[in-house]
């Protein structure tokens, strides 16, 4: 099988570096990004299912790998924004360390 030079052999793709290894993104930046994007889909009707499956979803899942004591899990992010209480702006999705 020909591979392209910087190819993945396994999936033929460019391997996508995690999220603290990419030059320029803050971590808190993508997780704000992430989180409200997740609270976009879940206002939008998206099923727990349908969640699961977004690219929010594998970058919240990697944030709280890497830093579980900073970012929630997705799973409790969820809950979280389905018990929150929507006022004018919506709930807030912060970190766990932003003390909010």
């Amino acid at each position: 099988m020909n591979v392209m030079p910087g190819l993945c052999e396994t999936c033929s793709r460019r391997p996508e570096p995690p999220a603290s290894e990419r030059v320029g993104l803050d971590p808190q930046v993508l997780f704000g990004s992430y989180a409200g994007l997740l609270l976009r889909l879940l206002a939008s009707g998206f099923s727990l299912s349908e969640l699961q499956v977004t690219g929010c979803w594998s970058g919240l899942q990697r944030l709280h790998r890497h830093a579980p004591d900073l970012f929630p899990a997705p799973e409790e992010l969820f809950l979280q924004m389905l018990t929150a209480d929507a006022g004018p702006g919506g709930p807030s999705t912060p970190c766990k360390g932003s003390g909010g």
